[in-house]
């Protein structure tokens, strides 16, 4: 039986770059996003190039109702591999955030990371292997203006996932944190920010 590989926001970026590998390390896979054209069109590509099963989901994980759905979906199959990719950023200062936004956010990037990886653990547990792997940030280690709630998200998926390093040592299961830096990706122009991806160096994209 192949492996299955559960990644979120599979549409750019990381994300992509996690669901492509995995395809082609054999697994199968259950991809979400919230771009439909971009889901669907990698989901083809990666079915007929690795010949792995794929399944795209469109969602929208910053609602809870929505998180559910997902785990619903999957139900009692076991996830070899979880990726917590998906995020948002926000750039307003906080003062100026809505209600809806800071529970957007929040939403996303503390409750469905957490809730995602309890689903995923506990039948990891079961079976004494998997890999989970949450995406955090290089902006948890330096708070700037217009970035305050997001880094405290990362920094909040960094913490924990350390944590439960130290919890499942010994238990043949893999937790690691990411923090990368610019990624050339939709989530600046989502954001809302206005940057130049051509800009290499300390703050350039990769």
């Amino acid at each position: 039986m192949k492996k299955l590989a559960l990644i979120t926001g599979a549409t750019s970026g990381l994300g992509l770059s996690y669901a492509a590998y995995f395809a082609s390390q054999g697994y199968d896979l259950i991809v979400t996003g919230r771009r439909r054209e971009a889901l669907f069109s990698n989901g083809k590509e990666w079915r007929e190039q690795y010949h792995v099963n794929v399944e795209t989901i469109l969602v929208e994980l910053s609602d809870r109702e929505e998180v559910r759905r997902l785990i619903e979906h999957v139900g009692d199959r076991e996830i070899d591999m979880l990726v917590n990719n998906a995020g948002f950023g926000l750039k307003p200062v906080f003062a100026d955030t809505s209600e809806e936004e800071m529970e957007r956010i929040l939403s996303l990037q503390v409750w469905c990371v957490t809730k995602l990886t309890h689903f995923v653990l506990q039948r990891m547990l079961r079976r004494n292997t998997g890999g989970i792997i949450n995406i955090s940030s290089d902006g948890a280690f330096a708070v700037l203006p217009h970035n305050v709630l997001y880094s405290s998200t990362k920094l909040y998926i960094l913490n924990f996932t350390e944590g439960l390093h130290l919890e499942l040592a010994g238990n043949g299961i893999q937790v690691q944190a990411v923090c990368p830096g610019f990624i050339d990706s939709h989530f600046h122009e989502s954001a809302g920010m206005n940057v130049d991806k051509k800009k290499k160096g300390l703050f350039g994209f990769r």
